[in-house]
Order: C-alpha cells, then structure tokens, then sequence
C-alpha cells in the first residue's frame, strides 16, 4: 500500500477538499478521486508527485504519460 492524497477542486482551480488514504496503486486512488469528485475537477499526489490532474483541474499539473519516471525538480524558495 502506498501512500496519496486526492485534492477536489473547484472550478476555479482552489482547493474544495483534500484527503488522505493508502491505496494499492496510484490507479486505485485516481478511480477513488473520482468517486469521491462527483464529476469536479481533482488531483491525485503521491507525495511531492501530481500523478494524475484531469483537464478541468486548471492546475499547472497535466497527468504524466503511463510509464513514465517523474523527477521532481527543486523549487526556489523565495
């Protein structure tokens, strides 16, 4: 089981809902997003990684494509 957090949101991009559960796999916690959406736009995070933003979420985030390895790159602090 590993660890992700579904963020609901709005239309406008900002945060409605956030929760956090274990899920076998990051395909389990997405189908879980949209259950728990209701059809409103919503992420799916494994930690410092957006696995999965549908298009509505007008997050800076798009879903990486499948098999793909992300890095995260070191933000700025300013």
């Amino acid at each position: 089981m590993q660890h992700y957090e579904i963020r609901v949101l709005k239309d406008n991009g900002s945060l409605s809902l956030k929760m956090a559960n274990d899920y076998i796999n990051a395909n389990a916690a997405i189908a879980a997003g949209r259950r728990i959406s209701r059809g409103s736009p919503f992420e799916v995070w494994r930690g410092d990684t957006c696995v999965y933003a549908n298009d509505r979420a007008g997050s800076p985030y798009q879903t990486p494509p499948p098999g793909a390895r992300l890095r995260i790159e070191p933000q700025p602090v300013s």
